[in-house]
């Protein structure tokens, strides 16, 4: 995931600096603005939501829902550590994850945007608001992987409100981003509650 997200930040400021010339001559010679240092910020956002989302999405949901369903979680159960520890630790290595794999990224998209536009902004652009929809995303993964038990069932809800999210940033009188991090708050606390009280399969 790592190397994903640091493949992508140095694509980002390579696709800002070459498209408007690839849009050039695909367009028969189309005027074209001159690319700047902030495109690449914008591109990174873009494979931030396009791709690097879908990407933790599929890994979480799998390393959740096996982790809390399948043999792993009866042999770490059974060695006296509580059942609220343990899913605390597993969805709190995503966000980690997650976190890791922003700041990475954003560090090479500056260093890499400096080497080509010879100017960037280490904080620019709105990835913040990025990590606060997946703190939402991961929450409902891990609720859904609590109730489900199934991979397929938590990737799915997590796509499912990955998409509302994108949605809603359309629309005007949506609430800010801040929104997300009490929310998943609150679904963290009510899963993990009901992980005390399922039964958990052997996967």
């Amino acid at each position: 995931m790592l190397g994903l997200g640091v493949a992508l930040a140095v694509a980002s400021p390579l696709t800002a600096w070459f498209m408007p010339d690839i849009i050039h001559n695909l367009a028969s010679g189309l005027p074209v603005a001159e690319p700047v240092w902030q495109d690449s910020y914008a591109q990174w956002e873009k494979n931030l939501h396009q791709i690097i989302s879908i990407a933790i999405i599929i890994v979480a949901a799998h390393g959740i829902s096996g982790g809390l369903s399948g043999g792993d979680a009866l042999l770490v159960l059974s060695r006296n550590v509580s059942r609220r520890a343990y899913v605390s630790s597993k969805i709190f290595s995503y966000y980690a994850l997650s976190m890791v794999v922003l700041a990475l990224g954003t560090l090479v998209v500056w260093g890499v945007t400096n080497l080509i536009f010879g100017e960037a902004a280490l904080f620019e652009g709105s990835s913040g608001e990025w990590l606060m929809q997946m703190t939402l995303v991961l929450a409902v993964i891990t609720g859904a992987a609590v109730i489900w038990q199934r991979m397929v069932a938590a990737a799915g809800a997590g796509c499912a409100i990955f998409l509302l999210a994108q949605l809603a940033s359309f629309w005007e009188s949506a609430p800010p981003a801040w929104v997300n991090v009490p929310l998943a708050c609150v679904i963290l606390w009510a899963a993990i509650r009901l992980y005390d009280h399922i039964e958990i399969g052997e996967g």
